[in-house]
């Protein structure tokens, strides 16, 4: 598997793992800005968001964005390896409404059936997860239909993700650089993203400064913090993550949530 094609299209790649016969419970999960596949073998999982709890036997799955924590619990027996997607490859995928499963998770087949029978059949016949990932990249390197809108998904990705300007003068660069309405650019991002582009950019502000708190890689104070992650100032900051987590970050123990490093770009849990 090359890994120069795998980080083309996949940000990350994760396991989940369950070895008890007991169901197990993950501490809550934050936002993260992805989309993902899961791939679930064994008895399946569990996630509450918004209140509503859903339930998820053995199959293949597309995960939407989380507008606020999850918590999810595993199934006795069970193993979930989970790709994230790059933003850009949301559309080699499907034209599908992204939007629509925003806190959810959906069978891949209702999303794209040709995908799903590939991934699947691969892994019913090998039962290798490199060969459901080799197949996985074969069919996105070779989907070329969408290339325009993967294009411009990834070009609105770098303008968010690669600069600490203000989200109205980075939109307002990326509607003269592609010659777009305002209103072209939040379909695109409802469509492929799941996310208004401004909610996608404080996601992935709020992300980011989290991590640097929760893995000591930001040594400066809270001001300092807010203004290297594109806030206006530390009360901004404070606002933003007080509208998720319902308190400050000197109030908050880290170690009560799942937070995975996003530069990692392999991890395997492993719950006993």
């Amino acid at each position: 598997m090359s890994v120069l094609l795998f980080n083309k299209y996949f940000r990350k790649y994760w396991v989940l793992e369950n070895k008890t016969s007991f169901p197990k419970p993950l501490l809550p999960m934050i936002p993260d800005s992805s989309i993902e596949v899961l791939c679930v073998k064994g008895g399946g999982f569990t996630i509450k968001t918004q209140g509503v709890l859903s339930v998820f036997d053995e199959g293949i799955y597309l995960g939407g964005q989380l507008s606020g924590l999850m918590e999810m619990t595993l199934k006795p027996f069970t193993c979930i390896y989970i790709l994230k997607l790059r933003p850009e490859t949301i559309p080699l995928i499907s034209d599908f409404q992204i939007s629509e499963i925003t806190d959810s998770v959906i069978s891949l087949k209702s999303v794209n059936k040709q995908l799903h029978y590939r991934l699947y059949s691969s892994l019913k016949d090998s039962r290798s997860i490199k060969a459901y990932v080799r197949s996985f990249l074969y069919y996105l390197d070779r989907n070329k239909e969408r290339l325009r809108d993967a294009d411009f998904i990834k070009l609105c990705a770098s303008y968010f993700q690669n600069s600490d300007e203000s989200f109205i003068r980075l939109k307002k660069k990326i509607l003269q650089d592609s010659k777009i309405s305002s209103k072209t650019l939040e379909n695109k991002f409802n469509q492929y993203i799941g996310l208004t582009p401004k909610v996608y950019v404080n996601t992935f502000k709020l992300r980011k400064s989290v991590e640097s708190i929760s893995f000591n890689s930001h040594n400066g104070s809270l001001t300092q913090l807010a203004l290297d992650n594109g806030y206006y100032d530390q009360s901004h900051f404070i606002r933003e993550f007080k509208g998720l987590f319902k308190k400050a970050p000197t109030q908050l123990d880290f170690n009560d949530y799942f937070i995975p490093n996003s530069k990692d770009s392999f991890r395997y849990y492993t719950i006993y």
